[in-house]
């Protein structure tokens, strides 16, 4: 297994975007961690997610099913997690298939835009003062 496993120093988004198609299993452990870019390209590439429970994504693992929870600093958990996820290749394809579904239900730029565009013209609409019409009094 030592021999299957590398560590990347600093990536370029040809080289990231690569290694993410490669990968079946990002896993990126924390102790507090906010919603980093890296979760969301990774499940676009298809990739189950494991995790700490501390982060912000752990919500969107347990309700879309796109990974395991791992509780930070416990290193066997973790092992015992990448090797459940490794030699159950139905599971690891579950995982990935609604990675990538939620990634495309709810990360894609339109749909985010056109969610904005909607809630910006609601708020503008609840700002405008209501018309009066006025009369002169002579």
């Amino acid at each position: 297994m030592k021999s299957r496993v590398f560590f990347h120093g600093s990536l370029g988004r040809k080289e990231l975007f690569e290694l993410y198609n490669q990968s079946k299993i990002f896993c990126l452990p924390s102790r507090f961690e906010g919603f980093a870019n890296v979760y969301s390209e990774a499940m676009f590439f298809r990739n189950a997610i494991v995790t700490t429970p501390s982060t912000s994504l752990r919500d969107i693992v347990l309700d879309y099913n796109c990974g395991e929870l791992a509780e930070a600093d416990n290193v066997e958990l973790l092992s015992e997690t990448l090797i459940k996820i490794i030699n159950n290749p139905v599971l690891n394809e579950l995982y990935a298939t609604n990675a990538k579904d939620f990634c495309e239900s709810n990360l894609y730029w339109d749909k985010i835009s056109d969610k904005l565009q909607t809630e910006i013209i609601q708020r503008i609409a609840l700002k405008k003062p209501a018309s009066h019409s006025c009369q002169t009094i002579s």
